[in-house]
């Protein structure tokens, strides 16, 4: 089987609503040429409602809880393999370009070439990078992170006037016309490859004026603690605001281009656990179940369009404190707050969707070792 190469593109804080909003106002022409090249799913979810944790769901495959990873502050076990240690023992190549800067150091010894660059730098490594793609001897498996999504989110004004002027969704959907344009020429450069386009999480951006002011002025008064502790909790329970421990479901809703060899919007719902699933399927057929990964490969016979998937969002601040969203069937979903994890995990099931918190790494370790040295040799 001809061993193509691979690549993931993750956009920090891809919101679902915006993205088909750019799509189909002319904010994002190249993400709407995705959706009739390959197959679009509208309707995916993120393993976590923050970066790290759902980074470790597409690289592994699995929910990171069940490694104990719940926030950025979380170091990934070194020995809960990655897909980039499949792939290399295939003979691929691997290596990531991020921006944003919540992956930790100790994921740069997953991939062969791991860089980091500021978002403020992308004109020269991206530059560099088409090249790269351009000119390879073998396949390659690529992870490339965008953060320019996520940085309206942090805008720090320094005049009053501009709060009054800024707009979340007015520079959101800039910073969605940019990423577009960089999209698209590098997709262009991918002949042959299978590319996966999606986003980490999704977010709460609101698109009125009036109540970006509201979110602009919470921002300045977060600066005044004795206001901003009261003010902050009317903002959140308006839902103006949607990312992280206190977001709204919006947070898990984003979407995936999976651009291979069949084109289609298929109504399901979907998961970022899938995409290593799908790499395998693609790759090696009849190694997933071995290898015991809980996704399911986007867009080939058999796979199930009624499912059950999480998103987890655990407080930076009380790792103990979570929001758990539950997806039944295509964008219904159920909120619960709980402050045990193992409690909730009883009340609905979770041990046989998701399996045991804390999974002992070194029998997962095993089973996979296992596993390759059959199939693969």
């Amino acid at each position: 089987m001809e061993d193509r190469s691979v690549v993931v593109i993750v956009l920090d804080s891809l919101a679902r609503d915006l993205l088909l909003h750019g799509m189909d106002n002319g904010f994002a022409p190249s993400f709407d040429s995705f959706r009739r090249r390959g197959l679009f799913f509208p309707y995916a979810v993120s393993s976590s409602a923050t970066t790290t944790p759902s980074f470790v769901g597409m690289l592994t495959g699995n929910y990171a809880i069940r490694f104990g990873v719940r926030t950025v502050r979380d170091r990934v076990p070194g020995r809960l393999p990655f897909i980039t240690e499949l792939l290399e023992r295939f003979g691929y190549h691997t290596w990531a370009e991020v921006t944003g800067p919540l992956m930790g150091e100790d994921w740069r010894s997953r991939f062969r070439e791991y860089r980091y660059h500021k978002e403020s730098e992308e004109g020269v490594w991206f530059r560099e990078l088409l090249d790269r793609v351009g000119d390879v001897s073998k396949p390659f498996f690529g992870v490339i992170h965008f953060w320019g999504l996520h940085i309206p989110r942090y805008y720090r004004g320094k005049r009053l006037l501009d709060y009054i002027l800024y707009s979340d969704g007015k520079q959101y959907l800039k910073a969605l016309e940019h990423l577009d344009s960089v999209v698209g020429e590098l997709v262009d450069r991918l002949e042959d490859s299978l590319v996966f386009i999606t986003g980490d999480h999704g977010d709460k951006v609101v698109m009125s004026w009036l109540k970006s002011q509201v979110v602009n002025l919470y921002r300045a008064l977060k600066k005044v603690p004795v206001v901003s502790s009261r003010f902050q909790g009317l903002v959140e329970g308006l839902g103006f605001i949607g990312h992280g421990y206190k977001a709204l479901p919006e947070a898990g809703k984003t979407s995936i281009f999976f651009i291979g060899d069949k084109a289609g919007v298929p109504d399901r719902l979907v998961s970022n656990i899938d995409i290593p699933s799908t790499i395998v399927e693609y790759l090696r057929p009849g190694l997933n179940k071995c290898l015991g990964l809980k996704g399911l490969p986007l867009g080939l016979e058999g796979s199930r369009d009624d499912r059950v998937l999480y998103t987890f969002s655990c407080s930076v601040h009380d790792r103990n404190k979570c929001r758990i969203t539950v997806w039944k069937d295509v964008d219904r979903e159920e909120t619960y707050f709980v402050d045990n994890v193992g409690l909730y995990r009883d009340r609905i099931g979770l041990l046989d969707h998701v399996g045991r918190e804390h999974v002992a790494v070194a029998s997962y370790r095993l089973r996979f070792n296992l596993c390759l040295r059959r199939l693969v040799g």
